[in-house]
């Protein structure tokens, strides 16, 4: 896939989110989406 993005946008979305689009354009490069389970314990089993 190719990517096109305006500069002032990325810098923008850096300073907001700590992310630039060329870093994130690579959640689109395999078929699976992995994060992080950052859920507090709620106790149940």
């Amino acid at each position: 896939m190719n990517f096109e993005w305006d500069a002032n946008k990325d810098r923008e979305n850096q300073a907001k989110h700590g992310v630039r689009f060329d870093e994130a354009k690579h959640i689109f490069d395999g078929p699976l989406l992995t994060r992080l389970d950052n859920r507090a314990d709620d106790g149940e089993d």
